[in-house]
């Protein structure tokens, strides 16, 4: 997975897809637990362990379904996807750097 950018409207709750892989390919979930971290450029944290949906164990294939509170904030953030594989590794992808997470104002 290299890095990514993602770019919401403040409060808005698209969900963020992504296929976690490593150098191999796409990374098999099945059996695994996948967590969302953000946080922003001074390191405050705004997202912690939240809950993610694993789309297709197979193909590697997550997303985050972001609440309102997770982007009532504008700014630019860092994100990463943090998996718990069956035998109880812990991966963090990217493994290279960050989701770049752009939240821009919206009009009302």
């Amino acid at each position: 997975m290299a890095n990514q950018e993602f770019i919401t409207k403040q409060n808005d709750t698209k969900p963020l897809e992504a296929t976690l892989r490593d150098e191999d390919g796409a990374i098999d979930l099945t059996g695994a637990t996948v967590k969302f971290n953000m946080w922003n450029n001074q390191k405050v944290v705004k997202v912690s362990l939240g809950t993610v949906t694993i789309v297709s164990a197979p193909a590697g294939s997550v997303a985050y379904p972001f609440m309102a509170v997770d982007t009532d904030t504008v700014g630019t953030f860092r994100a990463e996807f943090q998996a718990t594989m069956p035998d109880s590794t812990v991966v963090t992808f990217p493994h290279d750097g960050y989701i770049a997470i752009k939240i821009v104002d919206d009009i009302a």
